[in-house]
């Protein structure tokens, strides 16, 4: 019985080691991260590229200031940004995020040359669950 009990809760560990970011309210995890709809571009032009895994918007949200809403609830387009974060009228619409596994800062190759107006992270930050964060938070805790 005992040693049931012992393959049952290692099997659980393993089940919520494979996942290892935790996704707030609204956001699904995804090993294969694509770029995903905002208040300020609802219907954006993704490349077929693989980016690092992390928590995005379910499908029908939109990223808004950090968290997951329903595209009804967005506002007229927002200059104000967050902390870390500057507005840009011609954005670049891949952000470089950090790789949690490596611990390292990925820029996205082959981007298309779209502008979007919005919010990005501030030179030397990164975007780490919705929030920009120093790259130097990605070298050294991921």
């Amino acid at each position: 019985m005992k040693s049931a009990v012992l393959i049952l809760l290692f099997s659980a560990t393993l089940c919520f080691a494979a996942s290892p970011l935790q996704c707030q309210f609204g956001e699904i995890y995804r090993e294969c991260a694509t770029c995903e709809p905002t208040c300020a571009e609802p219907n954006p032009i993704c490349t077929q590229e693989c980016r690092p895994a992390a928590c995005q918007c379910a499908p029908g949200l939109v990223r808004h200031r950090g968290r997951c809403i329903q595209p009804l609830l967005c506002q007229a387009p927002i200059t104000q940004c967050g902390i870390n974060e500057v507005y840009n009228e011609c954005g670049s619409m891949c952000e470089p995020q950090c790789n949690m596994i490596l611990g390292v800062v990925v820029r996205p190759q082959g981007c298309i040359a779209v502008c979007r107006a919005g919010c990005e992270c501030a030179a030397g930050h990164v975007r780490i669950n919705g929030v920009c964060l120093s790259e130097t938070i990605c070298r050294r805790y991921f």
